[in-house]
């Protein structure tokens, strides 16, 4: 099989790449030591990006901060907005099924003793059912 031919650009394209991995390649090589040294040489002064990162992460957490209503702990964290789980919000939720619960059974208590059938009356046998003739009236 033939390989299709390539244009210019996307040859272009693999070179650049291809230099792009090379250069993250060295750099992730590099010790912290070596980049700042690099980055110095370069022009960069490293103290003002530092504190421009500083002001701009802690700009974060305060509007962060704002959006989730204030609700930050002491330490700056985010406080969790679920709310906290104590011993009276449990008895008062295990009461509130109870109470549901026996509701229930009273509503539906009634209903399920006129739905019983009657076990207490003896049924009659079928020779004794209506039309059969009574052996003991014939005899008198």
């Amino acid at each position: 099989m033939s390989e299709r031919k390539r244009s210019p650009e996307e040859i272009l394209r693999d070179i650049e790449e291809a230099e792009i991995d090379d250069a993250a390649e060295q750099a992730l090589a590099m010790t912290p030591e070596e980049r700042r040294k690099e980055f110095e040489a370069a022009g960069f002064d490293l103290r003002d990006i530092h504190a421009k990162a500083d002001a701009w992460h802690a700009r974060m957490r305060r509007v962060a901060g704002e959006d989730a209503g204030g609700r930050l702990g002491e330490d700056g964290g985010r406080k969790s907005l679920h709310p906290r789980v104590t011993r009276e919000r449990v008895v008062l939720v295990v009461a509130a099924v109870a109470v549901a619960a026996i509701f229930v059974a009273f509503l539906l208590f009634p209903w399920l003793a006129r739905n019983e059938p009657q076990a207490a009356a003896p049924r009659e046998s079928p020779s004794r059912s209506a039309g059969a003739i009574d052996a003991s009236a014939l005899e008198q």
